[in-house]
């Protein structure tokens, strides 16, 4: 599912918000982005290249529909 970084980090920081998880502010999203690029990013592109992926982009990302598309 595609998501930018900024949407990202609002949904953790709403759910730490939510369920008072102190693993969920600002600095540890960030590390988390930081790691995701570093990491995940690159594995992601090598399987772009070979025809593996699909990006899809739903308007509204709930629980709902993410488990759709999964």
């Amino acid at each position: 599912l595609a998501c930018s970084s900024q949407r990202l980090k609002e949904r953790l920081l709403k759910r730490a918000e939510q369920q008072g998880r102190p693993d969920d502010n600002l600095k540890a999203t960030q590390r988390r982005l930081m790691n995701f690029k570093q990491n995940a990013v690159p594995l992601v592109k090598y399987f772009q290249e070979k025809g593996l992926i699909i990006t899809v982009s739903p308007p509204v990302y709930t629980s709902e529909n993410c488990c759709g598309y999964i």
